[in-house]
């Protein structure tokens, strides 16, 4: 080998760059521009080449394409409001804005002042209350449950308070305290329900509030959780899509529209009694009883 030969070859190992291990690369999804607002039959999205069956409240990317090959009827909600139904035999593409028909009937629907958070709505929404301080035989969130659990919330005009009461047990203490720690009620009741009055929750804020037993014959039992109230532009969102749901012809796939939204805000008492009234409307439609079992509905009796 010259001595030019060994020179370069020198020359690459010192002072050219080595190459480098791969990086592994991470794929970013893309957001979310519309939702299956309702579903009733069968209907698939094809996404990177894959197919999969459509459920209620799917979130959907620009380029899904949706399909049916059955007697279906799915409402397709975009963020900007705009919605619409595809019957039958279908074929259509998501764009940023809309639909863009291939194959089938697609009808435009009536436009919707709020449309809920677009990512995927939890599979597993039912939350669970803190457990009492007093150790005891069984778990206390099983004897009596609280309504609103830690992570849902209320609205400040109109709130109530739900437990379960427990046989044998006729007199509780029910206490919120906001997130100072101060007490802003405090009272003993005989029933399971607690209507707080106006004035006493404000809007936007976090609390904390308890149940205990006082029958004295009996150790003391206590659970606890923590929620939230709707800030005004909510309360404002909500509004404007509750005057739209009011009408006695509101479909169910409207009604929807608003239970999303009220699972999205943490008002799943509403969100199940929307899923209630919707099914009321469309018995037929399995999507509405899986999502009720989405929801935890059955665990607040609804």
């Amino acid at each position: 080998m010259t001595k030019l030969r060994w020179f370069l070859l020198a020359f690459s190992v010192l002072v050219l760059p080595t190459a480098r291990p791969a990086q592994a690369v991470t794929t970013v999804a893309e957001p979310a521009v519309a939702m299956v607002s309702f579903l009733a039959g069968s209907a698939r999205i094809q996404r990177s080449g894959r197919l999969k069956k459509v459920a209620l409240f799917d979130p959907l990317r620009v380029g899904d394409v949706l399909v049916s090959q059955h007697d279906s009827n799915v409402v397709i909600g975009f963020a900007n409001g705009t919605r619409y139904r595809l019957h039958g035999d279908f074929r259509a593409v998501i764009a940023a804005d809309g639909l863009q028909p291939k194959r089938g009937e697609i009808e435009a629907l009536e436009t919707v002042s709020a449309m809920p958070d677009l990512l995927p709505l939890a599979a597993d929404t039912a939350r669970s209350a803190s457990a009492g301080a007093v150790p005891l035989r069984h778990n206390t969130s099983d004897l009596f449950k609280l309504y609103p659990a830690t992570g849902d919330a209320l609205p400040a005009t109109g709130a109530v308070l739900r437990f379960t009461a427990i046989p044998g047990i006729e007199h509780y203490r029910v206490e919120v305290q906001n997130r100072d720690g101060y007490t802003i009620l405090s009272l003993q009741t005989l029933q399971p329900k607690v209507d707080v009055s106006p004035g006493v929750l404000e809007a936007g804020a976090s609390y904390h509030w308890q149940v205990r037993t006082l029958d004295s014959d009996l150790p003391s039992m206590a659970i606890s959780a923590s929620f939230r109230t709707l800030d005004t532009a909510e309360i404002r969102e909500r509004q404007a899509l509750l005057r739209q749901t009011a009408s006695n012809h509101a479909g169910a796939d409207l009604i929807l529209v608003l239970a999303a939204l009220d699972r999205h805000l943490g008002l799943r008492r509403e969100a199940c009694l929307g899923l209630q009234r919707a099914a009321s409307l469309q018995p037929a439609a399995q999507s509405i009883a899986r999502a009720r079992l989405r929801f935890a509905c059955p665990g607040l009796g609804l």
